[in-house]
């Protein structure tokens, strides 16, 4: 039975920022998202009304994918790219290298998980999969059918007229546009106007904005699809939303944030030719669309791609070793730690910088991006590893920046087979501006020649060892041959899925420490200014479970010793408040909130800070006002939104309750906490709840999610550890010993 009980265990948004700055808060945060990010105001609330999950009919129901009224679903027309190679040769020049052109069947990746999800489901319900992957197959009705090497559809992928032909974009993923495959005008370069018909014809409303992305890097599964309930999956659009890329100023006080969408970094400006008519001032936006898609371009031997990606993806990272733990000392930051022979422990930090999503993001259940760990003497001998091993082979000391998905006997897939995914045990993967500390343990004998240096790597690469080893079991079988010489005879470079995957260091870090150390050279993030790094270690300490919560302060009170200037002072105070409010010490918590607000005025973050504070201790009320102004600071934020309208519902105020919620629904059409809200409020208030109870049952944490925990914790000593939010990784001594991670 449901209870009218708002309260319960806070989730504590940590998402914000965008490339760091030293530049003061009050000078940037003010800064207005662009126009096309205003969010969508909500009239007074229909107390019938359904929740704003899906309005009107999708084509299928696996798939949200819409036409429009009357259209012809001219799917010739759709996969017809060579029409728009004629005059932008280079925009499909760089097209084709994209993961967009190989989005469907010839990618191995892909390939080797829709035929099993076919087999094991059904090919209607791989529409699923079709409304992003293959919407050519999807809208000739082909997915009910075998799919066959030889189609020319088939080897499709996300083509020119199915980004440029959306006409509506709406929030809930899945393949959630409306399509048109109208005839496209095409002009005579030479006249203005039918050139101008042309743009306007190709450039419908939802083409520049995060919106458009959203449509298909926001996912779910459901019954619809052959899962017992829902389970969300890829979703970029609410990770973005949640931080200063997207305007939100709300999240938490960081550093400067520079507003951008999907387009302004994943499609930036680049130089380009007359040749391509698209050219303006001799640049045209990137149509590579460069991600962390490296596997792509090391299978089609692609030295241009492969070069842009890892442009991109170095440095969007910061790795530092930011303490050591030895006998009773512990020393922040770890450079020149007094060490005494016994346990030493490191704690690693990593902080996502630059990525406006979660880090790495997409599929984040197949994705291996790690870290490396070396411990040397003073003569370069090495002393003890962790994860130095994994680009050859899984290392099983090596910390992974992965989500662990389990099936109804939760056991960890890696091969995204996502008709087996039942829940989420634990996601290590970093959202925007957010950090996470990993400890790593060796023994230190006497006979260590001091000093020691410690090396931090953070490593990626696109794929997990078993989905490699099933793509390239898909390339090799009969099956993949074929859809390989039909990718050469269409003029296209064949995918390998047997090529070695290029590895990418994305940060690194060097500290010196024991006797001597004094005057050694650290490396990478261990050079940044002393502030900063103690600031990222309590941040990523204050993410550990309750009990350990108090192992920030020393990080914290060493800050705002080394802050530089009010805003850096702010950001302390801030990260305090949240520290004193997760532990139920609310003056403690709302004094803090003040000192950072006597340093840089009102901001919507600090709003934010004395609502967790307010709603740890069930002060609804009070909690409400503050979570009202933190949602006005972050319109697009539906986390804002959840916690306004369970403060509101919890303190009586049903209709505002019901409103606050909807307006999050707007922006997060699946929520559950806002569909819970939803419907307390209408029970509330008098109304018929029942298709919204029916709603929030349907998007609700499964049931068995506590048991599935445990039950992975013990039949896997990985999960046991990784669902930890802090946890310690032994090191492997270089004797070659056996280690053990715990």
């Amino acid at each position: 039975m449901l209870t009218r009980v708002r309260s319960g265990v806070l989730i504590l948004a940590v998402f914000a920022g965008a490339c760091a700055s030293d530049r003061a808060l009050d000078e940037v945060e003010g800064v207005e998202p662009p126009n096309e990010l205003e969010a969508p105001e909500v009239a007074a609330p229909e107390l019938d009304a359904r929740p704003p999950i899906v309005a009107g009919e999708p084509l299928y129901p696996e798939t949200l994918v819409r036409l429009v009224e009357g259209d012809a679903r001219d799917t010739e027309r759709l996969a017809d790219v060579g029409m728009c190679a004629s005059c932008h040769e280079e925009v499909y020049a760089a097209w084709r290298a994209s993961p967009h052109a190989a989005a469907s069947f010839d990618n191995p990746w892909y390939r080797q998980a829709v035929d099993t999800f076919r087999e094991e489901r059904s090919p209607e319900a791989s529409r699923f999969c079709a409304g992003c992957h293959n919407p050519v197959l999807l809208l000739a009705d082909a997915m009910e059918e075998p799919i066959e090497p030889a189609d020319p559809r088939a080897h499709a992928g996300v083509t020119c007229l199915v980004c440029h032909g959306i006409q509506e974009a709406r929030a809930d993923g899945v393949g959630s546009y409306t399509l048109s495959t109208a005839p496209v005008p095409l002009p005579d370069p030479a006249v203005p106007e039918e050139v101008a018909v042309h743009v306007a014809a190709l450039t419908p409303d939802p083409l520049r904005t995060a919106a458009l992305c959203g449509t298909c890097h926001r996912g779910f599964l459901g019954p619809d699809m052959g899962n017992p309930h829902h389970l969300p999956g890829v979703d970029e659009p609410t990770a973005w939303a949640r931080s200063g890329f997207a305007g939100s100023r709300a999240s938490r006080l960081d550093t400067r944030v520079e507003p951008a969408t999907c387009q302004g970094c994943h499609m930036p400006l680049v130089d380009a030719s007359d040749r391509d008519f698209a050219t303006t001032d001799g640049r045209i936006h990137s149509h590579r669309v460069p991600g962390g898609h490296t596997a792509l371009a090391g299978a089609r031997n692609d030295a241009a791609q492969l070069a842009v990606l890892r442009e991109g993806l170095t440095g969007v990272a910061r790795v530092d070793v930011a303490a050591v733990r030895s006998g009773a000392r512990s020393t922040r930051p770890a450079d020149g730690a007094r060490l005494v022979p016994g346990r030493v422990e490191l704690d690693v930090v990593v902080r996502n910088l630059a990525v406006g999503h979660r880090f790495p993001g997409g599929t984040r259940d197949a994705q291996d991006t790690w870290l490396e760990v070396e411990v040397r003497d003073a003569r370069g001998a090495l002393v003890a590893e962790a994860g130095t091993r994994h680009a050859a082979a899984r290392d099983e000391t090596a910390h992974r920046l992965v989500a662990g998905l389990v099936d109804d006997d939760a056991q960890v897939h890696d091969l995204h087979h996502v008709q087996h995914f039942r829940a989420a045990i634990f996601d290590r993967t970093l959202a925007p501006r957010d950090a996470e500390v990993v400890r790593y343990a060796f023994e230190l004998t006497a006979d260590v020649a001091q000093p020691l240096s410690i090396d931090a790597r953070l490593r990626h690469r696109r794929h997990s060892h078993p989905m490699h080893a099933a793509a390239c079991a898909a390339t090799r079988s009969p099956r993949g041959r074929a859809f390989a010489a039909t990718s050469v005879a269409l003029g296209r470079i064949p995918i390998d899925g047997c090529a070695e995957q290029p590895v990418t260091e994305v940060a690194s870090a060097r500290v010196w420490i024991g006797a001597g150390a004094e005057g050694r050279e650290a490396a990478g993030g261990a050079t940044d200014a002393r502030f900063q790094r103690l600031f990222d270690h309590a941040l990523a300490l204050i993410g550990d479970v309750q009990e350990h919560l108090d192992d920030a302060r020393p990080s914290l009170a060493a800050a705002l010793r080394a802050a530089p200037d009010d805003a850096a002072r702010a950001m302390v105070h801030g990260q305090l408040a949240r520290l004193e409010g997760r532990q139920g010490r609310l003056a403690a918590a709302l004094d803090q909130a003040t000192r950072a607000e006597r340093l840089i005025g009102e901001h919507p973050a600090i709003h934010r800070l004395r609502g967790d504070a307010y709603a740890q201790v069930w002060r609804w009320e009070d909690a409400a006002e503050a979570y009202r102004l933190a949602a006005e600071g972050a319109p697009l934020d539906e986390s804002r939104w959840t916690d306004l309208a369970r403060a509101l519902g919890s303190a009586g105020h049903d209709e505002e309750a019901l409103v606050a919620a909807d307006r999050g629904l707007t922006i997060d059409p699946r929520g559950s906490s806002l569909l819970r809200s939803r419907y307390l409020a209408l029970e509330g208030l008098g109304a018929d709840a029942g298709v919204a109870s029916d709603a929030y049952l349907a998007h609700r944490v499964p049931d068995a999610l506590s048991a599935l925990r445990l039950r992975c914790g013990q039949r896997s000593a990985w999960c046991a550890l990784e669902r930890l939010p802090v946890h310690v990784h032994d090191l492997r001594p270089a004797q070659g010993h056996a280690s053990s991670a715990r």
